[in-house]
């Protein structure tokens, strides 16, 4: 026992009362499952709170088996090692039923980070791809189920990582250079391939000598993923494990794991440099190899087996130029309303004023505003007749006028004379 379990207080140890940590027994082979977690974490994992992440990566529950060589095994809550996986969907479902509000915030935070780059600067670009396949990602993570799966650390759900991505473009980069210049490359040997020599993953992702000309953020669903439980079953499992011969006796072992469901749409983020040689060029490249990389190659685990394949609507590439007008028009409103703030009424009514247009229902506010000149000081009653004057001018209402509005330019003019 670790000195820390012993530190521990009595209340903050884990409960075997608690559903989640008692002993489980499994009838097949009387094995125990256990989760060793304090009170207060199991409290808020039975309340569907917290992190499925987390959860799923610390906290998923066991069976101990003395009597197997392998003494830790996958299950569900009741102990159940057949079932591991489904247990794990349930949680995920119960867990993410509050994320919705959490992704659309990462979506916005995102897009405001894109929307920072200068426009005269950098070049970016959205684009929104569909799965039309299963996908995983982050199978080849530690976890006890023997097939893992990566989650965001703050939303615990699926996403693809910018590694993932620019690591799919690299490869896809250097693939194309090859069916381009099939002569130069026949008489290398295999693996032999120094891609850093090749140009385009030098001016893309950068070598020893230079920075790389684009950036990849973390793609994420555009909203929460359904998950998928999908299977393998290795036949021969004794003979990848233990060597032995693949025999026909040796029964397969279904292994069932955890995949994003086709039709999930993802977007992707990147970052171009324009203050790079051939931009125009690069910026074309990059949409191409990203296009060609996920719809041909795929993306995450077991791509061989056709999972991680996306289709791509070319309409769906963007480079927020919407967005960007909306995020200047809100800057300048919050700019007004802070200029607003700080004036004084009399400045805001000839701000007011100057922003009159010849139409009835202006001419109408200006008639109103005259009507109310001896409530003012002499200074300000001054300030509102220039304000005035240079209003009826604009809409040709100040010379060779008759009438009522004769009598206002006199009597803004003897304002003014008086001045």
């Amino acid at each position: 026992m670790s000195d820390n379990y012993r530190r521990q207080s009595h209340q903050n140890r884990p409960n075997t009362n608690n559903p989640q940590v008692q002993a489980h027994r499994n009838f097949n082979n009387n094995n125990q499952s256990a989760v060793p977690t304090g009170n207060d974490v199991q409290n808020i994992f039975n309340q569907n709170k917290g992190n499925f992440s987390l959860w799923f990566n610390k906290y998923t529950p066991i069976v101990i088996s003395g009597k197997d060589k392998e003494l830790y095994h996958t299950c569900n809550n009741n102990g159940n090692t057949s079932n591991a996986v489904n247990y794990y969907k349930e949680r995920y479902d119960s867990f993410t039923n509050n994320s919705r509000e959490k992704l659309e915030l990462l979506h916005k935070n995102q897009q405001n980070y894109l929307l920072s780059f200068p426009e005269q600067d950098y070049e970016v670009i959205e684009l929104k791809a569909t799965t039309k396949t299963p996908l995983i990602t982050g199978i080849g993570q530690t976890h006890p189920n023997e097939v893992s799966m990566v989650f965001d650390y703050m939303l615990g759900i699926p996403y693809i990582p910018a590694s993932s991505i620019k690591g799919l473009l690299r490869f896809t980069t250097v693939i194309k250079e090859i069916n381009t210049n099939m002569e130069k490359y026949n008489t290398v040997k295999q693996g032999k391939i120094d891609d850093e020599n090749i140009a385009e993953i030098q001016y893309y992702f950068g070598g020893q000598s230079n920075e790389g000309s684009v950036v990849f953020l973390d793609a994420y669903p555009e909203k929460v993923p359904a998950l998928h439980i999908d299977i393998m079953n290795p036949h021969y499992r004794e003979y990848y494990q233990d060597a032995k011969a693949p025999a026909d006796y040796l029964e397969p072992k279904p292994i069932k794991f955890l995949t994003v469901e086709p039709n999930t749409t993802f977007v992707f983020r990147v970052i171009i440099n324009k203050h790079r040689k051939d931009y125009g060029s690069l910026k074309q490249s990059i949409k191409t190899i990203l296009e060609q990389a996920l719809t041909k190659e795929g993306i995450g685990a077991k791509t061989a087996l056709g999972y991680g394949i996306l289709t791509v609507d070319k309409n769906n590439f963007s480079n927020l130029e919407d967005e960007r007008q909306k995020k200047t028009q809100l800057e300048q409103q919050e700019a007004e309303r802070i200029k607003l703030e700080s004036m004084s009424e009399l400045d805001k009514l000839i701000m007011q004023i100057n922003q009159l247009s010849s139409e009835t229902g202006d001419f109408n506010k200006s008639v109103e505003i005259y009507n109310s000149l001896d409530k003012y000081q002499n200074d300000d009653k001054i300030k509102i007749a220039q304000a005035l004057k240079s209003y009826f001018q604009k809409i040709n209402k100040w010379e060779k006028q008759s009438g009522k509005q004769y009598a206002k330019v006199e009597t803004i003019k003897k304002i003014l004379s008086e001045q």
